[in-house]
C-alpha cells in the first residue's frame, strides 16, 4: 500500500517522503521531511536526489528482473556532461532542471513555440536565473549552484558557477 499526505500551509517548497507500509509496518522511508528551499535555488532542482549508477564492470544475476531493470533505466537516462568542475552536490538538481527543460522544449518544439521567447518562458518557469538566450536557440541559466548550458532540440551540459556567481555562455 502507498499513501501519501500533504505539507502544511505556509511551508514553501516542503517535501514529502512516500509513506510505505507492508504487512502493517511502516519502513524509515516513511517520515516525512519538510525543507524550504535554499536561498536562490531553482525550483526545479528542489529535493534532487542522486540519479542511480551501475558499475559496468561490476558482476550481477542477469536472473534478477528488478537489477535488470534498474540498469535499462539508468541506460536510458545517461548523466548529463559536465563543463569543468562542477559541484557534485549541485549536479542532482541540475539534471532534475534538464529533465524538466527536456519534456518542456519537446512539448514546445511539437507545438511549434520553440523560438528564444519560448526558450525564455521555459526557464523562468522551472526557477532558473541568470538567463541568457541567444540565436540558435541556444541558452545558459544558473540553478543557483551550477550552470545548464543548452541547445535546442537537447543538448545540455552542466558547468559551473562563475567567480562572480554567474553563469558564462
Amino acid at each position: 500500500m502507498l499513501l501519501t499526505g500533504c505539507a502544511r500551509p505556509g511551508d514553501p517548497g516542503a517535501q514529502l517522503s512516500p509513506l510505505v507500509v507492508r504487512s502493517g509496518e511502516a519502513t524509515a522511508s516513511a517520515v516525512a521531511v519538510t525543507r524550504p528551499p535554499r536561498p536562490g535555488e531553482a525550483s526545479c532542482g528542489i529535493g534532487a536526489r542522486p540519479r542511480p549508477s551501475a558499475n559496468p564492470s561490476e558482476s550481477w544475476d542477469v536472473n534478477d528482473a528488478r537489477e535488470r531493470a534498474r540498469r535499462a533505466l539508468i541506460a536510458a537516462n545517461p548523466p548529463t556532461p559536465l563543463r569543468g568542475a562542477v559541484p557534485p552536490d549541485a549536479i542532482p538538481g541540475a539534471e532534475s532542471c534538464i529533465m524538466r527543460l527536456r519534456m518542456d522544449f519537446s512539448l514546445r518544439s511539437a507545438g511549434g513555440s520553440a523560438d528564444e521567447r519560448g526558450v525564455e518562458d521555459s526557464l523562468r518557469a522551472a526557477g532558473l536565473t541568470a538567463i541568457e538566450v541567444t540565436s540558435g536557440p541556444a541558452f545558459t541559466a544558473s540553478t543557483g549552484y551550477a550552470c545548464i548550458h543548452g541547445t535546442l532540440p537537447d543538448d545540455f551540459t552542466i558547468g559551473p558557477l562563475a567567480a562572480d556567481g554567474s553563469c558564462r555562455p
